[in-house]
């Protein structure tokens, strides 16, 4: 900040200031934060990149380093080498159970409704118990004075927001998304001979209140809805799915003198089916998940106190075979009760002017499905050096427990992933998490640099070996289809961000190994995990040219992951029979995509802004490979690799705000 001024001297001790005039550099980045805890505001994400229309805060929290990309037919999220579902995804900090729709283009999070995105890579204390980060969306608690709203319009969806005004005192806001792919993309939406219909509907809605001055209430509510089907007249093989969310909230906030107590009642429930017709045989699997809690947070500065109590019910991946078969039951073949209880507190004491400290403690009483008590005891410890306004050294650890857990054999955004309770067989997942970070900002507060270390040593962790062949077994059980074992993540990550000018936004590097050992017969050695990417490359860049055009690029590069490939193939009695080798020994080539957007606002006033959204999904027409697959047709068979089935997606979008 530079202060320029112009001066008329009366005496050599005396100066009059005829005028002043202060110039400062705009913040245009829209991240603030350090490397281990970024906050967005959703209002400036209007000029980020969108792929085929929306801003997708999954896909650009994916642009960071420590967050994994992910290919296309991968909607889950990967944060320091962990699994999807070892990261909570949560509204106001009430957790969504499948945040993505179906191959990850699009978030269930209509971006318009939200004010901002707090992104951590390390658990908080008031989360619920994970291994992982955290990508929290929240709402704006700020009273609507005027209806206004925004619409866009898009050859694959539209959406829309409005915020209404009901009394000095009360707001409303409503929004709507819907796709319809296949309008205009049917004849694309094929891979081979599998041709694929798929729509899906986002619905929000938020009422703020505030009755008094030191009061405020407020009621959010989400419900969607996916519908898949896929078609292959050729080897009748079909299959049709269905699957929703829907999330509800009552949150109360109150204001004494020196502190803040916060209380939340919340329901959230994800429930799933999936029908596969081989041959016409009718096949349903099954799966669901039903929370119901409370959580009330006092606090204030310098310390924090809170409670949450939770029960769950659970459904894990249920087959339920054709006619034609019967299946043994299953221990897992039943819906399961559970509840969870947690105390925490947290204090933050200022031990000088260049050192800070956090010190907290979670104590969690889980009571799994056969009455089982597992008590844990979770400690946290971050220690904070600032030398300088402009250096920040921080070191954080952490003794993580986890009790709900998600498996399947794919991260499809299906409902082929499911979630299951501890129990006998599954123990409570456990890691040690430590991370030290180093921030500097430069060229006063237009550069900032971001560099971070991290460990975790994580144990009792799962994996599904199993796939979807299996499932039609009369014999089938699902403990019999997964593996246990132990587990590393250590990485490095350092982002380079522009904050100010025409030009804002940041290119980072990540380097990150995840590997499991599991106490399985056929799994004896130590193996990368199925989602590792060692190294990445991300680039994202907005450029403002006029107040007319806003410019934006995404670019990744990354490692390719691993896979399991088999030793051989051939027929016998007219059955394929296939022998795998050493289980993810091999990688797929490596990922690249650079994505391309672009807005022009024709008119902009005080309420009122219309334009185009122009978008360009992997403009370099790269051939990614997703994953490696066995095709056969007429007692003809190949192993070759998939890859998406529209390498090259434009998009143009209308928009209009008011």
């Amino acid at each position: 900040m530079g202060v320029c001024a112009s001066l008329k001297a009366q005496t050599p001790k005396d100066i009059v200031l005829d005028s002043v005039g202060i110039v400062y550099k705009r913040t245009t980045t829209p991240v603030t934060g350090n490397v281990q805890k970024l906050l967005w505001d959703t209002k400036t994400m209007k000029i980020m990149p969108k792929i085929l229309g929306n801003t997708n805060p999954i896909h650009l929290a994916q642009s960071l380093p420590g967050i994994q990309t992910n290919s296309e037919f991968d909607a889950g999220i990967h944060i320091q080498g962990c699994e999807t579902g070892h990261n909570e995804i949560s509204i106001e900090g009430i957790p969504v159970y499948n945040p993505s729709h179906l191959l990850g283009f699009f978030s269930i999070f209509n971006t318009s409704h939200f004010s901002g995105i707090l992104i951590e890579k390390s658990p908080s204390i008031t989360s619920t118990s994970h291994l992982g980060g955290s990508i929290e969306m929240s709402l704006s608690q700020k009273e609507v004075l005027r209806t206004n709203g925004e619409l866009s319009v898009g050859p694959m969806s539209s959406q829309g927001t409005i915020r209404l005004p009901l009394s000095k005192k009360a707001s409303l806001t409503l929004s709507a998304r819907g796709s319809y792919l296949n309008l205009l993309y049917g004849s694309w939406l094929k891979v081979d001979d599998d041709e694929l219909n798929y729509r899906f509907g986002d619905y929000n809605l938020t009422l703020l209140y505030h009755p008094t001055a030191t009061d405020k209430i407020w009621i959010n509510g989400y419900y969607g809805l996916d519908k898949a089907q896929v078609t292959n007249n050729n080897a009748n093989n079909n299959f049709f799915s269905k699957w929703s969310n829907y999330l509800g909230s009552l949150h109360w906030k109150h204001l004494f003198p020196q502190s803040s107590l916060t209380q939340t009642f919340y329901t959230t429930n994800y429930i799933n089916n999936f029908e596969f017709l081989p041959n016409g045989e009718k096949n349903l699997l099954r799966s669901s998940i039903y929370d119901y809690g409370y959580k009330a947070i006092l606090e204030n500065s310098l310390w924090m106190v809170g409670a949450k109590s939770v029960f769950h019910r659970i459904l894990p991946q249920t087959p339920e075979l054709s006619e034609r078969k019967t299946n043994t039951p299953s221990a897992t073949d039943k819906k399961q009760n559970c509840q969870e209880y947690n105390i925490f507190g947290e204090i933050r004491p200022v031990i000088s002017e260049k050192w800070n400290a956090i010190g907290g403690l979670k104590s969690t009483l889980f009571i799994d499905p056969d009455k089982q008590a597992h008590l844990g005891i979770s400690p946290m410890m971050t220690l904070r050096f600032t030398p300088t306004k402009v250096h920040s050294l921080e070191l954080k650890y952490q003794w993580l427990q986890q009790y709900l857990f998600q498996t399947g054999f794919s991260n499809m955004g299906l409902p082929t992933e499911f979630w299951l309770p501890v129990s006998k067989q599954f123990k409570p997942q456990k890691a040690h998490n430590l991370t030290l970070s180093y921030d500097i900002c430069l060229a006063g507060g237009e550069w900032k640099i971001s560099t971070s270390l991290y460990y975790k040593k994580l144990t009792h962790q799962i994996e599904y070996i199993g796939n979807i062949l299996e499932l039609l077994e009369t014999d089938y059980h699902l403990e019999n289809n997964t593996a246990c074992g132990e587990g590393k993540n250590f990485g490095f990550n350092i982002m380079v961000n522009k904050c100010t000018g025409k030009l804002s936004g940041w290119m980072s590097y990540s380097y990150g190994r995840a590997f499991r050992t599991f106490d399985h017969p056929t799994l004896t050695k130590r193996y990368p995990s199925n989602h590792e990417r060692i190294h990445e490359f991300n680039l994202l860049t907005v450029y403002r040219p006029s107040k007319k055009w806003d410019l934006s690029a995404t670019f990744v590069c990354a490692s390719g992951t691993p896979f399991t490939a088999p030793d051989y193939i051939y027929w016998y009695n007219g059955h394929i029979i296939t022998h795998f080798g050493e289980h993810n020994a091999n990688r797929l080539n490596p990922y690249l995509r650079l994505d391309l957007s672009a807005n022009y606002t024709f008119k902009k006033t005080k309420n009122k802004e219309h334009g185009i959204n122009l978008t360009l999904y992997n403009a370099t027409y790269a051939k990614n490979d997703i994953f490696l697959r066995l095709k056969f047709r007429n007692h003809r068979f190949a192993y070759r690799p998939l890859r998406f089935f529209m390498p090259l997606l434009p998009s143009i979008n209308y928009y209009y705000k008011f």
